[in-house]
């Protein structure tokens, strides 16, 4: 009836949306006073948990800037700091709480940017 795959994995990438949602509004200051870091990391990593249970792939890229070693959604100025790696067509993403480095490579629109740009 109601529980085909689509409609399960639907539900599910729209519970990984909110708490994606909840944890970037922590971080960006719009969460209320006495919340603290924990809570955030814990909502995502209870998104990363549904999203391997139910096999979600590459739906949300914000999953491309989560931190593997600490769970902190990686948000250029406010929990990590980026460097752009010219030769290597990457930013490397570095965060602040646990040092850990993450690279991103650039593709298709946004590499033709940043060759126009020189």
């Amino acid at each position: 009836m109601g529980n085909d795959k689509g409609t399960i994995k639907r539900i599910a990438e729209e519970r990984i949306s909110i708490l994606l949602d909840m944890a970037e509004s922590f971080y960006r200051g719009k969460a209320p006073q006495g919340v603290d870091d924990a809570l955030a990391k814990k909502y995502i990593g209870l998104a990363m948990q549904i999203r391997r249970h139910y096999k979600i792939k590459g739906k949300d890229k914000r999953f491309d800037t989560v931190c593997k070693k600490c769970h902190t959604l990686l948000i250029p100025g406010i929990t990590c700091t980026v460097r752009i790696l010219g030769r290597e067509h990457a930013a490397l993403y570095k965060c602040i709480q646990c040092g850990t480095e993450k690279r991103i490579i650039f593709h298709g629109k946004s590499m033709a940017a940043m060759q126009n740009s020189k």
